[in-house]
């Protein structure tokens, strides 16, 4: 920006943002504790007001010659997979932020990226090899992912009138980051949405500085239930099925066996059952059941009875945790990446 540019008002920056979906006390949350909007008046001011913006709510700014604030609607580089219903737009201000966590995140995670083998029974073969378990579950895939240098972190924070995606997969300086979206404890339900998001980034979907969005579990999940025709596009499909070929091997799922469970608790006793005999995840079985018979309540029952499956969140605050060194951030770093995830911890 030149110095001789025309000096703003206060007032113009946050208009333009309020247009775009951003209100005055949503960007307040962001801005540090020395910030006085008199600093817009400068043309050091708007500097620093765009970096705020571009790096804590990952918007795309720039200022005209006359020094209006032009805030872009929409990130070129991201691509929405959503239903016929919504709107890309809907889905933007939480992708721009989860793009914004994983800008940040990136520079202080202790590992260096690992490509994964890009077969899907080789990379179940190295989950299931690394976690000591005899198929893939929810903490095993997101250890192994941290451990491959490909952080998987939680957006806790999504404005009130935004729309919440499901997961999303970015590629940042060459390293792949997984953004978990839907607020849900249910270990199935998480894996499912990590696989498929996996799947994007193993059959290059994803390319350098680039963000693929999906909208939300019933719209990525549908292929879950063996229905070919719920899903018409390729990319999404091809996610799919690498998803469950992870998840699965070679195994279909003999739902045969598991009987007509009288209660949520005898199907989750059958998937259990079934889960050593097949090496597949009780509730990705439990989740497939569902699909497949539409029993979705005895289903969402069952999952909850299969022992400490219910803290989902929890895991991927705890590996996030165990796999960053914060002190490579400012504090201020520090704390927008654990306050965007909701992690509290004693200092």
């Amino acid at each position: 920006m030149k110095e001789k540019m025309t000096p703003l008002s206060a007032k113009q920056p946050y208009e333009s943002l309020k247009k775009a979906g951003y209100s005055k006390v949503l960007i307040g949350k962001f801005l540090p504790d020395w910030w006085d909007d008199a600093l817009l008046k400068t043309s050091a001011g708007l500097f620093q007001f765009a970096n705020i913006l571009q790096n804590k709510l990952g918007l795309l700014v720039h200022f005209e010659t006359n020094g209006e604030l032009v805030v872009s609607a929409n990130n070129p580089q991201s691509r929405f997979k959503h239903r016929q219903d919504t709107d890309s737009s809907e889905l933007t201000i939480s992708a721009n932020f989860g793009r914004a966590l994983g800008s940040i995140a990136i520079h202080c995670i202790n590992h260096q990226y690992i490509p994964l083998p890009e077969n899907a029974s080789q990379l179940r073969e190295k989950i299931i090899a690394t976690s000591g378990k005899p198929y893939v579950d929810f903490p095993g895939l997101v250890n192994f992912c941290w451990k491959s240098g490909i952080p998987v972190l939680q957006l806790d924070f999504v404005p009130l009138k935004a729309k919440r995606m499901a997961g999303m997969v970015t590629r940042i300086k060459d390293r792949p980051v997984i953004i978990l979206g839907y607020k849900n404890d249910q270990h199935a339900k998480q894996l499912f949405i990590l696989s498929h998001e996996l799947g994007h980034l193993q059959k290059k979907h994803v390319k350098e500085n680039e963000t693929l969005i999906d909208e939300d579990l019933d719209s990525i999940a549908e292929k879950i239930s063996g229905d070919k025709k719920a899903r018409q596009d390729i990319e999404e499909r091809e996610a799919d099925e690498f998803a469950l070929e992870v998840l699965r091997g070679a195994n279909k799922i003999p739902y045969g066996l598991l009987g007509r469970p009288d209660s949520p608790a005898t199907l989750a006793v059958n998937a259990i059952k079934l889960s050593k005999s097949i090496n597949v995840d009780p509730g990705h079985i439990i989740l497939s059941y569902a699909y497949e018979t539409h029993e979705w309540v005895i289903a969402t029952q069952a999952i909850a009875f299969i022992p400490k499956t219910n803290d989902a969140l929890n895991i991927v605050k705890s590996e996030f945790l165990s796999n960053v060194d914060l002190t490579q951030l400012s504090e201020e770093n520090q704390s927008y990446l654990l306050s965007m995830q909701n992690i509290v911890i004693s200092r």
